[in-house]
C-alpha cells in the first residue's frame, strides 16, 4: 500500500516562481526575495487569508485552506514580483521508483484514457537524472493513460523534484510580473481620477516603487470622492508590501488666479507648471524621489514635446511618463484589467480653465513671463499642507452604476442641475436648482442631471456615501428638454 506524504486534503499548496529579480546577484537578490515573501504575507493578510508562506531554493511556497483556494489563486495573480505559480501536490519519496509511484497516485485520474507527458525538473544531488523521471514515471502512468505525446499532449504531469521533495503540478498560472515592490524608493504620483493617471501608478509599482498619490482638487467634494475610489482600488488590490498615502491639495482658488491674471492661452501649461512644483514640494518633504504622471505625447495640448518640456522645466525631482507612448485605447484596456476602469469612467475630464485657444508649442520665456504675475506663495502654502489619507485605512462604499441612475425622477424627489451657472441659466426645467444652491436635507430624495448622465453619477455616488438618497438621471439634459419642451440635444 502506498502512503502518500503530501498536504492534508483541508489544505491547498501553491508553489510561486520568481520573476525578474532572479537576474540579480548577492544582496540585490536576497533583498527582492525576502521583500517578496514579505509582499505575499502582506497579499494574504491584508485579504483575509489565513496561511503560511516559506521559501526554499527560489520557490515560495503558499499553504492556504482548501475553501479558500480559488481566492488564493486570485490574489497571488496580482503580487509584483510573482512570475507564475501552481497549485501543487508535494510528495516525499527516498527512491526514483518511490517518486513515479507516488506521483502516478496522485495523477492517475487526471490522465486516465488521455494523452500526456511527463515534464521533470530536479534540483539537488540524487542516483538519477531528469531523463530518468520522465522514464519512469511515464511508465507507471502508462497504466491510467492512453499513450505518451511529447509534443501535443492533453495532460501535461509537470514534477520538480527538490532534494527529496517532489512537487506534482498540472498547470502554471501568470503572475503580475515586475519586481517586488519595495526594491526601489518611493515616488509620488498626480493623480485626477481618470483612466491615465491609474494606470502609470500601477505600471510604475510593477517595476517594485511604493507610489503615493497627489490629488490636486479642482472640482470638490465630488471629484474626491471620485479620486479616493479609483486610487483605493490600487491600493487595496494591488500594492502589497506597504501602506500607500493620498495627499490632497485643494487647488480651486490657484485656479481662479492663474484665470485672473495668466493670458488664456498660456492657463493649462501654468497650470501645469504650478501643480508639478507643489508635487515636487510634497514629494520631498515625504522623501518621494520622483513624480510620476499619466501623460503621453500628444493627447492633449498641454502634453506635446514642446509643452511636457516647458511644464517639466519647473522641478527639479525627475518626472517618469510610464505611458509616454500608450494609445488613449489601449490605456482604457489596461484599466480594465487592473479594475479602476468602472470609477475612472464615472470621473469627467476636470477642465477648471479651458482655452479657447490653448499655446501647444510654448516657450519658456513666455510662460515664465505669465508666471511672474502669479503669487507663488499661495501655491507653496497649499502643498506644505495637504490633508493626508491612509489608503488601506479609508473606507470607501462601492456603488454600481445600475444602482445610481434612474429613467425619471422618482416622486418627490429635487432635481439638481450641475452644469455650470450659464447653462443652466440658458435652460433648465423650471423646477431644478443648481448645485450652488443645492443644500441637501437628511430626509431628502435628490436627482443630479448634467449635459449627457455621465458627471452626474459621480456626483450621485458622492451624496450616496454621505448618506443621502441620491441618484443620476441617465441621458441628462438631451433626455430632459424633450420632456419639458424644450429643444433636443444640447
Amino acid at each position: 500500500m502506498v502512503v502518500l506524504c503530501f498536504c492534508a486534503v483541508s489544505k491547498a499548496l501553491f508553489m510561486v516562481r520568481l520573476g525578474e529579480q532572479t537576474l540579480r546577484r548577492g544582496y540585490a537578490r536576497r533583498l527582492a526575495e525576502n521583500l517578496l515573501v514579505r509582499n505575499v504575507r502582506d497579499a494574504l493578510i491584508s485579504t483575509g487569508l489565513r496561511g503560511r508562506v516559506s521559501y526554499k531554493f527560489t520557490r515560495i511556497y503558499v499553504e492556504v485552506e482548501e475553501a479558500d483556494r480559488e481566492k488564493a489563486v486570485e490574489v497571488l495573480g496580482r503580487v509584483f514580483g510573482i512570475s507564475s505559480f501552481s497549485p501543487v501536490v508535494k510528495v516525499r519519496f527516498q527512491s526514483l521508483e518511490e517518486l513515479a509511484e507516488k506521483v502516478a497516485e496522485v495523477s492517475a485520474e487526471r490522465v486516465r484514457g488521455r494523452s500526456f507527458a511527463v515534464r521533470p525538473r530536479r534540483a539537488g544531488y540524487h542516483n538519477f537524472t531528469s531523463l530518468d523521471i520522465a522514464r519512469v514515471v511515464g511508465e507507471r502512468l502508462l497504466k491510467y493513460g492512453s499513450r505518451v505525446d511529447l509534443k501535443n499532449p492533453e495532460v501535461e504531469v509537470n514534477v520538480e523534484v527538490r532534494g527529496w521533495d517532489a512537487y506534482v503540478f498540472y498547470e502554471k498560472l501568470p503572475g503580475a510580473g515586475g519586481l517586488p515592490i519595495g526594491v526601489e524608493p518611493p515616488v509620488l504620483a498626480l493623480v485626477s481620477g481618470g483612466f491615465d493617471s491609474a494606470v502609470a501608478a500601477w505600471y510604475t509599482m510593477r517595476r517594485g516603487v511604493p507610489v503615493h498619490y497627489v490629488f490636486f482638487n479642482l472640482g470638490g467634494e465630488p471629484h474626491f470622492y471620485g479620486v479616493l475610489s479609483v486610487v483605493k482600488v490600487l491600493a487595496d488590490r494591488w500594492s502589497y508590501g506597504y501602506n500607500p498615502k493620498l495627499y490632497e491639495v485643494d487647488f480651486r482658488d490657484v485656479v481662479k488666479m492663474i484665470r485672473g491674471v495668466v493670458s488664456e492661452p498660456y492657463w493649462n501649461i501654468v497650470l501645469k507648471r504650478l501643480m508639478y512644483r507643489a508635487a515636487e514640494r510634497v514629494a520631498l518633504k515625504i522623501g518621494a524621489e520622483a513624480l510620476v504622471t499619466g501623460e503621453s505625447i500628444g493627447q492633449v495640448s498641454s502634453q506635446t514635446v514642446t509643452a511636457l518640456r516647458v511644464a517639466s522645466a519647473g522641478v527639479r525631482l525627475p518626472i517618469f511618463r510610464p505611458l509616454i507612448g500608450f494609445d488613449k485605447v489601449d490605456i482604457m484596456k489596461l484599466s480594465m484589467k487592473i479594475g479602476t476602469y468602472r470609477y475612472s469612467e464615472m470621473i469627467p475630464e476636470y477642465c477648471a480653465i479651458v482655452p479657447r485657444a490653448p499655446v501647444s508649442r510654448p516657450s519658456l520665456e513666455e510662460v515664465l513671463e505669465e508666471e511672474r504675475k502669479l503669487d507663488l506663495k499661495l501655491v507653496d502654502e497649499l502643498a506644505g499642507d495637504p490633508a493626508v489619507y491612509p489608503l488601506r485605512e479609508v473606507e470607501v462604499p462601492r456603488f454600481e452604476r445600475e444602482a445610481l441612475e434612474v429613467e425619471e425622477a422618482p416622486d418627490g424627489a429635487v432635481l439638481v442641475d450641475i452644469r455650470s451657472r450659464e447653462d443652466y441659466d440658458e435652460w433648465h426645467p423650471p423646477n431644478a436648482i443648481h448645485i450652488e444652491d443645492f443644500r441637501p436635507r437628511p430626509n431628502g430624495k435628490y436627482v443630479f442631471y448634467c449635459t449627457r448622465g455621465r458627471s452626474s453619477k459621480l456626483v450621485a455616488a458622492y451624496y450616496r456615501w454621505r448618506g443621502y438618497e441620491a441618484y443620476s438621471l441617465r441621458g441628462g439634459v438631451t433626455k430632459l428638454k424633450p420632456f419639458y419642451g424644450g429643444e433636443e440635444g444640447d
